[in-house]
């Protein structure tokens, strides 16, 4: 039977229900509510994060890839040692290492053996041509020691973080090829002093 007059839909519940049937009622639709409030809340506030790192990404890779292709149409552009500032005896290595690759013979003749093969599905080497292996790591403390072992990577060439003088070297190579637009008034050494733990990967 249908009440009469004006009433809200809560006192046509309230009519046909019992107390304690209202009561799971409301306690479910609370537990409802407070279940897709919680899912809103989540979205909104992880989506915001997720879709500006996305969009930030696109940008930086975008930005790389501009300023890589515009590298590489650089014509006749060249990398030497010379563009290498504070890392004074890892160039000295590498240095010695490219001597050896444009002379082998006077390296041979001092005593040196070069490796005859390499434990490597590779390609393109005949099996008694003399070759150099370069390796880099950032964590040799998880190296395999099978790799220390003689005759395996005979040499070393350790890149330390720069100190002052070091960071004062690289920003000069930097503001000589004018990659480093500076004003007259900024003393090098002053920010190769405040950068102390930086490295050229900062």
């Amino acid at each position: 039977m249908r009440p009469r007059g004006n009433c809200s839909s809560l006192d046509l519940v309230s009519q046909y229900m019992c107390p304690d049937q209202l009561k799971c009622l409301l306690f479910y639709c609370v537990r409802i509510a407070l279940f897709y409030a919680a899912v809103l809340a989540g979205l909104l506030h992880r989506f915001p994060v997720t879709f500006f790192q996305h969009i930030a990404g696109q940008i930086r890779n975008h930005k790389s890839r501009g300023s890589r292709g515009s590298k590489d149409s650089k014509q006749g552009e060249t990398i030497t040692f010379a563009d290498v500032a504070s890392i004074d005896e890892a160039k000295k290595g590498l240095e010695e290492i490219v001597e050896f690759l444009r002379n082998p013979d006077k390296y041979v003749r001092l005593g040196a053996i070069p490796p005859r093969g390499v434990l490597l599905e590779m390609d393109g080497f005949d099996s008694n041509s003399a070759m150099i292996v370069l390796g880099a790591t950032n964590r040799s403390d998880v190296l395999d020691p099978t790799l220390h072992r003689p005759k395996r990577f005979d040499r070393g060439v350790m890149v330390e973080t720069p100190d002052r003088n070091g960071r004062e070297a690289i920003l000069k190579v930097y503001v000589s090829k004018k990659e480093l637009p500076i004003g007259e008034d900024v003393d090098l050494r002053d920010i190769a002093s405040m950068t102390i733990g930086f490295t050229r990967l900062a």
